[in-house]
C-alpha cells in the first residue's frame, strides 16, 4: 500500500476522533480502507505462496532429472579423464605435470564425495585452481550429468559391524 493511502486513512481516523459528526462518516470509510488493506495483504500472500510452490516444483524437477549415465561416461572420457583418470582417481602423469598431489585430481575420495552436488556443479562450471571452467563448454544439464556419473562410481560405504 502506498504512502498516500496510509495518510488518508490516518487522516480519517484522526478526524473521527475529533468530531462526532465526522465519526459517523469517517468510520465506514476507515473500515472500508482497512478491509482493502487486508484484501491486498491476502492477495500478496497468495502470490508469494504460489511463487514458493513454483520454486519448490522447479527444484524437485531438477533433482528428478533422469541422467543418461552412458552419455555422461562418454562425455567424461572426452572432457575429464585426461586429468581425473578413467577410474576417477586422478592421472599421475597429469598430477606430475601440474605439480600437484595426485589426490587433488581424485574425484572419488572422501573430500570430493563430501561436497554437495551444488558445490561440485559450481567447481565444474567455474573451475578451481588449475582446472578450467566448463560453463562455456558444457550445458548445465551436462554438468549435472557429470556430477551424477561421479556419484554413480563412488565406492559404496560398507555397513558397520555391530
Amino acid at each position: 500500500m502506498n504512502r498516500k493511502v496510509i495518510q488518508v486513512l490516518v487522516g480519517l481516523m484522526m478526524a473521527a476522533c475529533l468530531s462526532p459528526v465526522w465519526a459517523e462518516e469517517a468510520v465506514p470509510k476507515v473500515d472500508a480502507g482497512m478491509k482493502a488493506v487486508a484484501a491486498t495483504t491476502e492477495a500478496v500472500a497468495e502470490k508469494a505462496d504460489a511463487a514458493a510452490s513454483k520454486a519448490d516444483a522447479a527444484t524437485t524437477a531438477v533433482k528428478e532429472v533422469k541422467v543418461d549415465l552412458e552419455a555422461a561416461a562418454k562425455a567424461y572420457t572426452g572432457k575429464c579423464a585426461s586429468c581425473h583418470g578413467k577410474d576417477l582417481k586422478g592421472s599421475p602423469t597429469m598430477a606430475k605435470m601440474f605439480k600437484v598431489d595426485a589426490a587433488a585430481l581424485n574425484l572419488v575420495d572422501e573430500g570430493t564425495l563430501a561436497k554437495t552436488d551444488e558445490e561440485l556443479t559450481k567447481i565444474t562450471a567455474d573451475g578451481l585452481n588449475k582446472m578450467p571452467a566448463y560453463k562455456s563448454k558444457l550445458k548445465p544439464e551436462e554438468i549435472a550429468a557429470q556430477v551424477a556419473y561421479i556419484r554413480s562410481l563412488a565406492p559404496k560405504a560398507e555397513p558397520k559391524a555391530q
